[in-house]
């Protein structure tokens, strides 16, 4: 096995995972994100590199190798495998590289040298109209799951957060300052936001809160906050978090309600909430922070006024 000297003594590192390395990481979804991309590559490295049985051995030669082979190999129904999923592979593999380096167990990390394959272009993903959007949380009605399913979608379209940090939410996440209500989210990466709560989002949590204390469901400060009304394989067991299937399902149904078309996802309540914002001449900088968004560019992805030629600066143009 190989051996990396530090400081006099001898470090092993054999191709296995780090345990410390996923508990740095709140998300669920993360840490399986992570896992099934470090187990693979080790996998793939075990497989055809059996004279590598010390990660002190893996160069940028084997990381590049790899990515040839994601893109080659890995992907669907005999095709590539899309640029964006060999980037999150490779960057699964460079955090846990950058991990071993801070922990003084490398002493730096290849994969940040092995070029990264072009995104592909996209189609953005849909957002509603400012019509669009209230024609959708006025559709829903009080009955049954209604108020589940109210606060859900207010929450995602009013505050622009992503799916995942809104089904990670906790009861002690939803509390009042003297600025008003708050949200405190886990966003991506581990960054802390805290978002006021819009008023319309107040209600309708509140009358979600009051709901569910009804039922005989109070939710105490480490419960979910969202949770469930039924759960048909276990239905004893309704304090977990909703699935995110369902959450699709939930959305896909009230789009059905009001008419309207179209891959509509938990995305495009966020990509409507930043359009909004932008539109009714917010700062781009400010939204950018609003959202959690690391780069103004990728706010700007979502601007669609840039798009417009009747916007062009051409017609500013004064010599």
């Amino acid at each position: 096995m190989g051996v990396l000297k530090l400081n006099n003594s001898e470090v092993l590192l054999p191709l296995t995972i780090n345990e410390k390395f996923l508990g740095d990481y709140i998300s669920l979804e993360t840490k399986r994100t992570y896992s099934i991309a470090l187990r693979d590559f080790l996998s793939w490295m075990n497989e055809f590199y059996e004279d590598v049985s010390c990660i002190t051995k893996i160069d940028r030669d084997h990381i590049a190798k790899y990515r040839d082979y994601l893109i080659e190999f890995r992907g669907q129904n005999g095709n590539k495998m899309a640029p964006t999923s060999v980037n999150l592979k490779l960057a699964s593999i460079s955090a846990y590289f950058e991990f071993l380096v801070k922990e003084g167990l490398l002493s730096s990390n290849v994969v940040k040298s092995v070029r990264r394959p072009k995104k592909e272009v996209k189609n953005p993903t849909q957002a509603l109209t400012k019509e669009q959007a209230r024609s959708l949380l006025e559709s829903i009605e009080s009955d049954e799951s209604g108020p589940l399913h109210k606060a859900l979608l207010f929450t995602l379209w009013m505050t622009g957060l992503r799916k995942s940090a809104v089904l990670n939410l906790k009861r002690q996440d939803y509390f009042e300052t003297n600025h008003g209500m708050i949200l405190r989210v886990t966003d991506k990466g581990g960054k802390q936001l805290q978002k006021l709560v819009h008023p319309e989002l107040e209600l309708a949590l509140e009358e979600y809160l009051d709901w569910m204390r009804d039922r005989s469901r109070e939710r105490s400060p480490t419960d979910w906050l969202f949770v469930p009304t039924k759960n048909p394989k276990d239905p004893t067991n309704l304090e977990k978090q909703i699935n995110p299937k369902t959450l699709n399902r939930i959305i896909e149904k009230y789009c059905q309600k009001v008419g309207i078309s179209g891959k509509i996802s938990a995305h495009s309540a966020r990509a409507t909430f930043i359009e909004v914002l932008l539109d009714s001449g917010a700062n781009i900088i400010d939204v950018k922070d609003e959202v959690g968004h690391k780069s103004v560019t990728t706010t700007q992805e979502y601007d669609k006024r840039r798009k417009g030629l009747r916007r062009s600066l051409v017609r500013s143009l004064d010599y």
